[in-house]
């Protein structure tokens, strides 16, 4: 008897048992200690196998021990791979955890039962049976699924990729030992794999835990990470090739219009060339009533630009009250009219525009006679019925492309655009009787108001300050000379 390749397997056996006693005490137990566990104690069964085959002279033994590691291999694999799941940040369902497990409970009853059973026994004994290679094709292809998932987690990228190079290297090893083996089958009295198992496991616990000093890690993916963040983000390779556009990107851009493949696409395809500009350096993309605030990052390795990063994020709601808030700001809520402020802010741009295109400006400023008394005999309610009355006349004057005001407490401009002075005047006229006419319900019975109105035609050097002072000075003309009529400066 090899009394070195003994003394390895014992070793192993002993390894195997107190590390799996450590990873399963309740205080340094996690989610992966349960795999590992498997794996080690497989691991310890298969080569305490081996060492009774090679201890025992006794052809019966060695038959036993040799139907006895079968149950081994598959658990070592199905071990192997609900690790690597976790280690990874997949996720362990319960189906296929129990359709995975159907292969090796089935050959651990079968060789509990009998080893003697005709599954077992083929032409060559144990070795050449249809368990045997059902059990090996089983095991190795679960290590296969294992390696797999360990490999596209080094190309993805775990929160530690020093971690997933571990475990991979990990699994290698039993494989490699496996190989060497099976070509140096007539030289090599026993079989070091289980031994290699426990390294293996070992050093997987040594991943998952922090090794070489690494931070200990969540079984979190980057993938993972990025497909669920609530913003989007496309990252774009030197060419323009779009790498990476997690769900909530792909979300926005179909969203706005960009529907289809993103990832493999060139970001030129994805985004419409009149868009590019906004891409590039960031900035607001609209699409119909929708906006999108994107803002790109450059890549940098090594001091080189290799890409960009894009920041999505759907902005269309904020937008929207942004627009609702600066559209109050310079409403007044009273009377629907556009305030004071709108008037200051954008008065001028609309006289500009108006003598762009070669338009007449005239501005009418109306006042409501006596609205303090209005106010102390009725009430400020009534007031504000009265005001919310006067304006809806003005805003009937009006036309389209005109600018109706609500000035002061009682004063409302309007401003015709593409009116003569004449033109204006008439339908000021018609709104002085209109006012008249008016008559509010109040608790004391009907208010009656009239309205002075001041107009003035901007002439063509003169600005909008000379429009307001003119026009003001028409309607205390129109106060002047005995109130409910209608002046010009």
């Amino acid at each position: 008897m090899p009394n070195e390749d003994v003394l390895v397997l014992a070793a192993g056996i002993v390894v195997g048992l107190v590390s799996a006693a450590a990873v399963l005490r309740p205080a340094a137990r996690r989610p992966t200690s349960w795999p590992v566990a498997l794996v080690l104690l497989s691991a310890t069964w298969w080569a305490w196998c081996e060492v009774v085959q090679l201890s025992s002279s006794d052809a019966r033994v060695r038959h036993v021990m040799d139907a006895a590691r079968l149950p081994a291999a598959g658990l070592i694999g199905y071990g192997a791979l609900w690790f690597v799941t976790l280690f990874t940040g997949n996720r362990w369902s319960r189906r296929w955890a129990q359709i995975l497990a159907v292969e090796p409970v089935v050959v651990l009853v079968l060789v509990l039962t009998s080893s003697w059973h005709p599954l077992l026994v083929g032409p060559h004994g144990v070795g050449g049976s249809l368990l045997f290679w059902t059990n090996a094709l089983y095991s190795r292809a679960v290590l296969a699924v294992a390696f797999g998932l360990l490999a596209l987690a080094v190309e993805r990228g775990l929160r530690d990729r020093l971690s997933s190079w571990l475990a991979l290297s990990a699994l290698l090893l039993p494989m490699a030992t496996s190989v060497v083996v099976l070509v140096h089958a007539d030289r090599q009295p026993s079989d070091p794999t289980p031994v290699a198992f426990v390294a293996t496991a070992l050093m997987w616990l040594w991943a998952d835990r922090g090794g070489w000093g690494l931070r200990p890690r969540t079984p979190i993916s980057v993938d993972q990470m990025v497909e669920s963040l609530a913003d989007g983000l496309v990252v774009v390779d030197g060419r323009g090739v779009v790498l990476v556009a997690n769900r909530a990107a792909r979300q926005i851009l179909e969203a706005h219009g960009f529907a289809g493949q993103v990832r493999g696409r060139h970001w030129r395809e994805v985004v419409p060339e009149a868009d590019q500009p906004v891409a590039k350096l960031g900035g607001l993309l609209s699409s119909g009533d929708r906006f999108i605030d994107v803002r790109p990052a450059p890549v940098m390795a090594n001091g080189v630009q290799v890409g960009m990063a894009v920041q999505l994020r759907d902005v269309t709601e904020f937008e929207q009250v942004r627009a609702e808030l600066a559209d109050q700001a310079v409403s007044d809520a009273l009377t629907g009219l556009r305030n004071r402020r709108f008037f200051l802010e954008r008065g001028q741009e609309i006289v500009d525009q108006a003598r762009a295109g070669g338009q007449g400006v005239v501005a009418a400023m109306v006042d409501i006679d006596h609205f303090k008394l209005v106010n102390d005999t009725f009430g400020h309610p009534a007031g504000d019925r009265v005001l919310a009355r006067v304006a809806a006349q003005v805003q009937r004057r009006a036309r389209l492309g005109d600018a109706q005001v609500r000035f002061g407490g009682e004063e409302f401009l309007l401003l015709m655009i593409g009116e003569t002075l004449d033109g204006a005047l008439v339908r000021m006229e018609d709104l002085r009787r209109s006012c008249a006419d008016l008559r509010v319900p109040a608790a004391d019975g009907e208010i009656t108001i009239t309205v002075s109105i001041g107009v003035f035609a901007l002439e063509p050097d003169g600005d909008v300050e000379d429009l307001l002072r003119r026009a003001d000075m028409a309607l205390y003309r129109a106060k002047d000379e005995g109130r409910n009529r209608v002046c010009t400066a």
